[in-house]
C-alpha cells in the first residue's frame, strides 16, 4: 500500500541532505525554479519511457523497471515541490482515498499528461495549492491505473532510491 507521509519523510531526509553532502547553496528563488524544472523533466522521462505517445514505434511495450524508477522520480519531484512551497499538509492521502483513485477508469494518457503538466505550471505561476493537491492525486492514478504499477514496488523503489542518502557521496 502506498504511504503517502512515508514516501513525504523518506524524500524529505533526501533533499534535506543532498546539498549539504554536495556543497551547495542556492541564491534566492532558485530552488524552486530547479524544483519546477526537475518536475517537467521528470514528468517528459515518465512519458518517453511509457512510449505511450509514439505510434511509430507501436506496440510501445515499457520496460517495468525503468518506468517504474522514471515514475518514482517524477513522485519525488512532486513531493519535492510540496516541500519547496512548504505544502507538505497536502501530501497526506488516506489508504481509501488512494484506493479510489485505483478505481477509476483509464483515461487518455494524452490528456491526463497534458493536464499534469498545466496543473504544475499553475502551482508555478498562480501558486494553486488546489492545483498541486490535485497533480499529486493524478500522478497516483497514472502510476495505479494507466501505468498499472504495482504500490508496493512503487513503495520499495522510492525507498532504494531516496533511503540512501549515504551512497551519494
Amino acid at each position: 500500500m502506498l504511504d503517502t507521509s512515508e514516501l513525504l519523510r523518506i524524500s524529505r531526509m533526501y533533499h534535506r541532505e543532498l546539498p549539504n553532502l554536495k556543497g551547495i547553496r542556492f541564491r534566492g528563488d532558485d530552488l524552486r525554479k530547479i524544483c519546477y524544472e526537475n518536475l517537467d523533466i521528470d514528468l517528459a522521462k515518465v512519458a518517453d519511457v511509457s512510449g505511450w505517445f509514439k505510434f511509430w514505434e507501436m506496440p510501445a511495450v515499457a520496460d517495468y523497471q525503468a518506468l517504474l524508477s522514471a515514475y518514482v522520480q517524477g513522485l519525488d519531484s512532486i513531493l519535492w515541490l510540496a516541500q519547496v512551497e512548504q505544502w507538505m499538509h497536502l501530501v497526506v492521502i488516506e489508504p481509501d482515498e488512494i484506493n479510489k483513485l485505483s478505481q477509476f477508469p483509464h483515461g487518455n494518457l494524452n490528456n491526463h499528461y497534458l493536464g499534469l503538466k498545466t496543473m504544475a505550471w499553475n502551482c508555478y505561476l498562480r501558486h494553486s495549492q488546489s492545483d498541486y493537491k490535485h497533480l499529486l492525486k493524478s500522478y497516483l492514478k497514472l502510476g495505479l491505473v494507466e501505468l498499472q504499477l504495482v504500490p508496493d514496488d512503487i513503495m520499495q523503489k522510492f525507498n532504494e532510491q531516496y533511503n540512501a542518502i549515504d551512497e551519494i557521496n
